[in-house]
């Protein structure tokens, strides 16, 4: 007795006692019915499931015209991307050729300067070759309502008076220089000789006298009575000085 209460039973012997249980020690679980139940749950699950799909629905909805608005937006912006890069490559290229047309005109203008030189240049060596056949008569009264014919009849008497007979045909132009009042006269002839003997001669005219201009009281002198200007007596100038002058 003291053996087997002191040794525990084994594994095989423990599987040959539950074996050999008699059938009245089995105990049953007794299976409730819960079909009421289950079919509620069932409802509210079906009814959850129903409200799940049409939130899944209306969001799906919802996310695919967000989609297609942006989608249309992207496709807009894009598109303007698109127009600007248009506008900016044609901008570009407007800039380029503009460009071009300014180098174009500068190198233009460059050349025209140089031409302009060159004439100016050319104008002001003639000028300077035609102002050697000229020479300027100072200091005499404008007549009223003087004309070139008056001009041209006061040279000649001069160059008579002065021992140096010159005919119009001499005379290629003549005018008075701008200015207010008894202006030079300017008078332009045909050529070197004849200015530089009208010059010698009034020179002359005055050493002969012992006098230069601008003395008054010889009215032998070079003076307006010389060139007929009638009732003056006023020293008259003679001279090749007209690069200050202009018509």
């Amino acid at each position: 007795m003291e053996a087997s209460m002191n040794n525990s039973p084994s594994v095989t012997d423990l599987y040959e006692m539950g074996m050999s249980t008699p059938p009245s020690y089995v105990f049953q679980r007794t299976k409730r019915s819960i079909d009421g139940i289950d079919d509620s749950i069932i409802k509210q699950l079906e009814e959850f499931k129903e409200e799940i799909r049409k939130m899944l629905c209306h969001y799906s909805e919802k996310q695919e015209k967000e989609m297609q608005y942006m989608t249309t937006t992207l496709k807009e912006i894009q598109q303007s991307n698109i127009s600007i890069e248009n506008s900016i490559a044609y901008l570009t290229a407007q800039n380029q050729e503009l460009k071009a047309k300014v180098y174009q005109l500068e190198n233009q203008s460059k050349e025209e300067k140089k031409y302009i030189k060159l004439l100016e240049d050319k104008i002001e060596t003639i000028q300077m070759s035609n102002q050697k056949r000229n020479f300027v008569i100072k200091n005499v009264p404008k007549r009223t309502n003087e004309t070139k014919e008056d001009l041209i009849e006061m040279t000649l008497c001069l160059a008579k008076n002065i021992d140096c007979p010159i005919t119009k045909h001499d005379i290629k132009d003549i005018y008075r220089a701008h200015g207010k009042l008894n202006t030079p006269i300017i008078v332009e002839t045909g050529s070197t000789l004849i200015q530089k003997e009208v010059i010698k001669m009034g020179n002359t005219y005055d050493a002969l006298r012992c006098n230069l201009f601008p003395l008054t009281c010889l009215p032998d002198n070079v003076c307006t009575l010389l060139l007929d200007v009638q009732n003056e007596n006023i020293p008259a100038h003679i001279n090749c000085n007209t690069f200050k002058f202009t018509e």
